[in-house]
């Protein structure tokens, strides 16, 4: 075997050491339901500080995602009309995003995410987004992202232009470097609820 391979073979059994970890943590985080209402709150309004403001009277178009039960809720964020919100939903091997026609149009998946209905929503293309918001079991101080393990969101990000901002909690910083492979997505920063990550220029 040679050292690529191997190398990618041992972060993966990495990477599947600390899904456990930060699964474990965050919920425990979160497991009290009237704190995890205010966490929830408080990178609410951190997002909110944080997302670019319209453009000559254009809103700014952000790529997100429909918070599940075992995350942070940012849900009530998408409740503000200042930004134009599309949410992913998974079609194949690939992330498609779409612009629901009102607040209800969402289903659940199998993978317990509220997805945009797809005969009750728009399609908008992913190059035509400014923003995307980026769930991940955990980010490091690099900016390194640790996904589910699916991929999705590492190969819509490599080819999106735009500003690209990882959603935790506290709980999901990693102290130590994060395993990376090539086809692993980075973000240009991370906001939780009580700070915000941002690349360090040398």
């Amino acid at each position: 075997m040679n050292s690529g391979k191997l190398n990618r073979k041992l972060n993966e059994v990495k990477k599947g050491d600390l899904r456990t970890q930060f699964k474990v943590a965050t919920a425990n985080y979160l497991r009290n339901g009237v704190l995890r209402q205010a966490i929830g709150r408080q990178l609410v309004e951190h997002l909110r500080a944080i997302l670019p403001g319209a453009k000559n009277n254009v809103p700014i178009r952000v790529g997100a995602f429909r918070s599940k039960d075992d995350e942070v809720d940012i849900n009530t964020l998408f409740d503000d009309r200042g930004w134009f919100w599309a949410f992913p939903r998974v079609q194949g091997d690939e992330l498609e995003f779409f612009h629901p026609k009102t607040p209800s149009d969402f289903v659940r998946s199998e993978w317990g995410i509220d997805e945009p209905h797809p005969l009750r929503s728009d399609r908008v293309e992913i190059a035509s987004l400014d923003v995307m918001l980026v769930p991940g079991l955990a980010f490091d101080r690099h900016l390194n992202r640790l996904g589910r393990g699916r991929g999705y969101y590492d190969r819509a990000l490599k080819s999106f232009k735009g500003l690209k901002i990882g959603v935790a909690s506290v709980e999901q910083i990693a102290s130590d470097e994060l395993p990376c492979d090539p086809h692993d997505a980075g973000v240009d920063l991370v906001v939780t609820d009580k700070y915000v990550l941002r690349r360090m220029v040398a």
